[in-house]
């Protein structure tokens, strides 16, 4: 995470130490994460939200004009026309270095997230169906679908996206659970956490 006001609300609220923060996305392949075992990723939605600027997944190089998309390409950030570094990113292409980081790391499992329309749109379905080739590619089962956030006891309606991928070698099925429709208000949510927020 590399906002430090969201970061500091997930240390109050998950317990997150700050060694388990690696902030940005594109420095995690400088890491030794040789001993990580769960890579949890949620990519900005911005350029494929249905509210959002519509941009996809794209790179432009601001050397030769040229257009790409980082899940073509075999080294991120390099422009395969001109090899030049300098390189513009839509906020959603660095779902591409979280791509990077699965393949070098290989964790038993991996669970990513974002936004339904990603995986409803015409307009990025082709980039769905690319990233999760890349990560059958990698040598994992893929399991994902549109889950609603309201269905499972959350005050708010949002659906999103979500993938589990389980290392072929260790997996023995994966089922996501039923909706248990368990509806709470703001209210009752805030009294069950006020433990939580005592402090602050």
């Amino acid at each position: 995470e590399i906002d430090p006001k969201a970061f500091a609300s997930a240390k109050v609220l998950l317990g997150i130490e700050d060694a388990m923060n690696l902030w940005d996305v594109r420095n995690v392949l400088r890491e030794d994460l040789s001993k990580v075992s769960c890579i949890v990723a949620g990519f900005p939605c911005q350029s494929i939200s249905s509210i959002g600027e519509q941009a996809g997944i794209s790179n432009t190089c601001l050397d030769c004009g040229h257009t790409f998309s980082p899940l073509d390409v075999d080294v991120i950030g390099v422009c395969p026309v001109c090899g030049s570094t300098n390189i513009e990113e839509t906020p959603s292409s660095l779902v591409a270095y979280v791509l990077e980081a699965i393949k070098k790391i290989r964790p038993p499992i991996v669970v990513m997230e974002n936004v339904s329309n990603f995986a409803t749109s015409r307009k990025f379905r082709t980039d769905f169906e690319k990233i999760n080739a890349k990560i059958k590619s990698f040598g994992y089962n893929l399991y994902w679908k549109v889950l609603n956030a309201r269905d499972y006891g959350s005050v708010q309606n949002r659906r999103r996206v979500i993938w589990v991928c389980v290392r072929s070698d260790v997996d023995a099925g994966f089922e996501f659970p039923e909706p248990y429709g368990v509806a709470r208000d703001l209210q009752t949510i805030l009294e069950d956490c006020s433990d939580v927020f005592a402090n602050t």
